[in-house]
């Protein structure tokens, strides 16, 4: 899916606040940053488009820019929040392919 609408968007606020995580304001520029981070991270792992993709993230700059690069890519989705204990249940009935947590400024991607 063509995302450039939000990604022109994103770049019109450039250094204004998009996000604050723990007390740290993270600009729009810096989403754009980590976008095209997860763009190049989900080519190196071979994610193939449309793979059902579950994703563990809060609401780290860097979650929001896998979304974002995850949508582009045409994957489906299956968020899980950080707060639920039995994960590999929520991937086993999604049937997710791939797994993508999000710690620590970092995204694990396993099959």
């Amino acid at each position: 899916m063509n995302i450039d609408f939000i990604t022109d968007k994103i770049k019109s606020y450039g250094e204004n606040t998009a996000v604050v995580t723990n007390g740290v304001e993270y600009s729009f520029n810096m989403i754009l940053e980590e976008y095209k981070k997860a763009k190049q991270k989900l080519i190196e792992k071979n994610i193939e488009k449309n793979s059902v993709v579950a994703i563990c993230a809060d609401f780290r700059p860097q979650s929001i820019a896998m979304f974002l690069a995850l949508i582009e890519h045409d994957a489906i989705i299956v968020p899980i929040s950080k707060t639920i204990k039995s994960i590999d249940s929520y991937i086993q009935v999604s049937e997710s392919e791939y797994f993508i947590d999000i710690n620590n400024d970092e995204s694990n991607i396993t099959k």
